[in-house]
């Protein structure tokens, strides 16, 4: 194997292990694994992307099997692999007879025997082979991410990476959550979307974004396969043997010495501040201060585009913050990482209410209904969550705090909204809004209404009492659909069992003749 083992008790000078044995160290790649995985990508995008799946895939499949063989000689040890390998190196022949999902299925389960079919245990017991090959091909997937994740660890020793891990290691979660947010940003906002567009049209020959996600997927599947299973008689890091020494211990070290140390936290709170006064910026300009939209950008659109991208952007700048200040600003950066966080969580709470005025005004331009009714709604809980993150941080708050004062802020918002009649706001502010009663929205739904229930009549009797409605063509269907739902009503409140006292109440007003 490619990866040679260093005695147990090898330590760097910082005292951290640099061994690939033992249950609490990361077998580290080598060169040839880098090598070999970008081989493969290009050799898989050649072969398997935008093409009816043929010949090609088998070459592919036979390819990654070597390579397999290549970087982990052991599998190849006992007789078990030897045959298993042949067999698989076979099998690839099905891909070249005709592609099917047999054949994929079959070439799955070969994979996952020679993976762990070199492990004793497993050899002897398909009890056991079949708990470690399904363990295999769960992690399959995730040993990319946690290569990447706690790549100081294993990359100290290499001569070639040194440079490399420490100049941008504290730059890769501010620059990676900088671009999406950029991206959530542009689906956002048709403004910034065009000064981003304008970078497009310079032809830089990029992959498209499909593109991008097959070679993601395809290298997270490739270098899961090419990092292999435990040497016999071993347990690495990939086979959990506790759980203080396991890779989810390892990753949430990681993530908190390295990818949120002090350092990357200032960056990313320096970088993501900068992002976020872009994008209120503009809010402030053209949504709050009513400055005239760039030719061909109207209101409703800016306010359409935007509503859930600046949501989720907010959710993630609060899941950003709670996990680089786990308990309290001590120890996080001083003084200068919490003036940035609080500044990061004011935007954030301005973003959310620019998020909602977005809603209001596309509200106003079109119609309401329940799902904007709930958008609304939660884009208020998500502001009173995102204040509630700041005070725990700023209180040294636990987690069971914040997790309950959440809760009491939903259950309380759950409870004054059962006695709201949302059916009858949302008919009042449509039929208030509609063209017909000289507002500045859509003509008025009729249907819609009248799925609204009884809670429409007031509206509809506004919208027939109205002057700007006589002789409307649209006031005879009002007429009709008030008149079904006073027939509704009346049979409801006829019932003491179905009796409600809002229905009393609608009862009590005027009816429609």
């Amino acid at each position: 194997m490619t990866d040679t083992a260093t005695p147990a008790s090898a330590a760097s000078s910082d005292g951290s292990l640099r061994t690939e044995s033992g249950p609490d160290a990361f077998p580290p790649p080598t060169s040839a694994h880098l090598g070999l995985a970008a081989a493969l990508v290009a050799l898989g995008d050649l072969a398997l992307y935008d093409v009816t799946p043929g010949a090609a895939a088998g070459l592919f499949s036979a390819a990654l099997i070597l390579s397999m063989a290549v970087l982990n000689p052991f599998l190849l040890e006992r007789r078990a692999g030897i045959v298993i390998f042949m067999v698989l190196l076979i099998g690839c022949a099905a891909f070249l007879e005709e592609p099917s999902f047999l054949a994929l299925g079959t070439g799955i389960a070969g994979l996952a025997a020679f993976a762990v079919g070199s492990q004793p245990l497993a050899a002897a017991s398909v009890e056991v082979w079949l708990e470690r090959a399904f363990a295999y091909l769960l992690q399959l997937g995730f040993r990319l991410p946690v290569d990447i994740i706690t790549m100081p660890r294993w990359a100290g020793g290499q001569r070639w990476s040194k440079a490399v891990v420490a100049a941008g290691w504290v730059w890769l979660v501010p620059l990676t959550l900088s671009i999406i947010f950029l991206a959530l940003f542009s689906a956002a906002n048709p403004v910034l979307s065009r000064w981003i567009g304008l970078i497009g049209d310079v032809d830089l020959h990029l992959p498209s974004a499909a593109r991008l996600g097959f070679w993601i997927v395809l290298a997270a599947l490739i270098w899961g396969a090419l990092r292999g299973s435990p040497r016999p008689g071993e347990e690495s890091a990939q086979t959990a043997v506790s759980p203080n020494h396991s890779d989810v211990s390892l990753v949430t070290n990681a993530i908190r010495k390295g990818l949120l140390s002090p350092a990357t936290v200032c960056r990313s709170l320096l970088l993501f501040n900068a992002v976020f006064a872009i994008q209120n910026g503009l809010d402030l300009s053209y949504l709050w201060a009513a400055q005239a939209l760039p030719e061909g950008v109207t209101y409703a659109a800016y306010a359409h585009a935007g509503t859930y991208p600046l949501a989720v952007s907010a959710l993630l700048a609060a899941g950003f913050v709670l996990l680089a200040f786990p308990s309290r600003l001590r120890g996080r950066g001083s003084r200068t990482a919490a003036a940035l966080m609080y500044l990061w969580m004011a935007q954030s709470v301005f973003l959310v209410a620019s998020a909602i005025a977005r809603m209001g005004l596309y509200i106003e331009a079109y119609a309401l209904t329940h799902q904007r009714v709930l958008g609304l709604i939660v884009m208020a809980l998500i502001a009173a969550g995102l204040i509630l993150v700041a005070l725990r941080i700023a209180f040294s708050k636990s987690n069971v705090w914040l997790i309950n004062a959440n809760a009491l802020v939903l259950i309380g918002t759950l409870y004054v909204a059962s006695f709201v009649d949302f059916n009858r706001i949302i008919a009042e502010h449509n039929v208030a809004n509609c063209r017909e009663m000289g507002g500045n929205g859509v003509p008025l739904d009729v249907p819609y209404m009248q799925s609204l229930g009884p809670s429409a009549l007031p509206a509809a009797r506004r919208y027939l009492s109205s002057h700007e409605t006589l002789g409307s063509p649209k006031a005879w269907l009002v007429r009709t659909a008030a008149g079904k739902l006073e027939i509704e009503l009346q049979a409801r409140q006829s019932d003491w069992r179905s009796w409600t006292y809002r229905g009393y109440r609608l009862q009590g007003q005027k009816q429609v003749h």
